[in-house]
């Protein structure tokens, strides 16, 4: 009997030990300044144009163990204004009944509520109750990939959204921003010359 006490408590302690090391890689590498690639949508129309959609800079800082994602000056040809959104967010390993999770080992799961989107010339924050603006998505640990969708909750008038689809998070991306803006850019005009060949706007 005691073996067996012993050995649930050694797993229990595996488990504990697991989600720690886990938040501390996510931390490691999680913070400070950061580009990723972010699609906006309004209508379920892609107003970056283009699927993988526009490099954009992220502020990425930890409250011991809350992530805040802050996005800010996001703003694209045709956008109406510049997207400035935060969120306060929770890491959490994969549970086993997660359809949504992607497959393999080192995936942990991104989940925010009531983040606040800033309208132009206002100060942007990265809670606001009752806002009902999510993020939701994931990381791993392993590989540094992540995926999430932001649901900036601007009602039935004008959803909108914006994805970043799955992509390792590189931090030499940082300094190469200005160079990739530029080319996104250029193709983000001649999908524009496309469209308008095609009878588009």
């Amino acid at each position: 009997m005691a073996f067996a006490v012993l050995g649930f408590s050694s797993c229990d302690n595996d488990e504990e030990e697991t989600k720690v090391s886990n938040i501390e890689l996510a931390k490691a590498h999680l913070n400070g300044e950061v580009v990723l690639s972010t699609a906006a949508f309004m209508n379920d129309i892609n107003i970056t144009r283009l699927p993988e959609g526009c490099p954009a800079k992220y502020k990425l800082t930890w409250d011991k163990d809350v992530l805040v994602i802050l996005l800010n000056n996001l703003k694209i040809g045709s956008m109406p204004f510049a997207i400035n959104f935060g969120c306060r967010t929770m890491l959490e390993d994969v549970k086993a009944g997660d359809k949504d999770a992607p497959k393999g080992d080192g995936w942990m799961k991104i989940s925010g509520t009531d983040g606040c989107l800033a309208m132009p010339g206002t100060p942007v924050g990265d809670y606001k109750k009752g806002s009902g603006a999510t993020v939701k998505g994931y990381y791993n640990v392993k590989s540094r990939e992540i995926e999430f969708t932001m649901d900036f909750n601007m009602g039935k008038t004008m959803p909108m959204i914006a994805k970043c689809g799955r992509q390792v998070v590189d931090k030499n991306r940082l300094k190469n921003y200005d160079a990739e803006l530029q080319e996104f850019m250029k193709k983000f005009k001649e999908a524009k010359e496309k469209e308008k060949q095609h009878g588009g706007k």
